[in-house]
């Protein structure tokens, strides 16, 4: 007897199974597929490029919104701009081929640029660039600014 009811119930589930993937299977319509624009703070997107023939390879924005550093890999120079991007200047580094670019969260003055070998920073914007005459490593591969802890020692900048 009881096998009897085992196997009701096994045909019963599969029917049960099997019913439910016919239902589910039905097509559904999901009404018409329409696109539409976005546009920005403006009237529509603008686009602005930095310079022709660049090819960015690191970027760093300042919490103020509109300080941007960029590293063009191509020129090996550091791009400026004070307004959000739309303009930009080549600063004159003294660091050839950078790589990376940092700006603190504090100061946008405050930034500093590296390669392989060696790390340069500004206290002023990228107008005036020192070594930071780093010695033991074999490369940087990453450069960022970050508030000292009790376990790291902090130094002055070189003026």
């Amino acid at each position: 007897m009881k096998k009897l009811i085992r196997k009701i119930w096994g045909v019963g589930l599969v029917v049960v199974l099997l019913t439910s993937l016919l239902v589910a299977a039905l097509p559904v319509a999901a009404g018409n597929l329409t696109y539409s624009e976005e546009y920005g703070p403006g009237t529509a997107w603008t686009t602005y490029q930095l310079a022709s023939g660049t090819n960015i390879v690191d970027m760093a924005i300042a919490n103020d919104g509109t300080t941007i550093y960029a590293v063009d890999g191509v020129t090996a120079g550091v791009y400026k701009s004070t307004n959000a991007g739309v303009t930009w200047a080549l600063i004159t580094m003294a660091l050839t081929t950078p790589l990376k670019v940092a700006v603190a969260p504090d100061n946008p003055s405050l930034v500093a640029t590296a390669n392989a070998t060696a790390a340069y920073v500004s206290q002023t914007g990228g107008t005036f660039m020192a070594n930071t005459n780093l010695t033991g490593f074999t490369a940087i591969n990453d450069s960022r600014f970050h508030r000292p802890s009790a376990r790291t020692t902090t130094s002055p900048l070189p003026a």
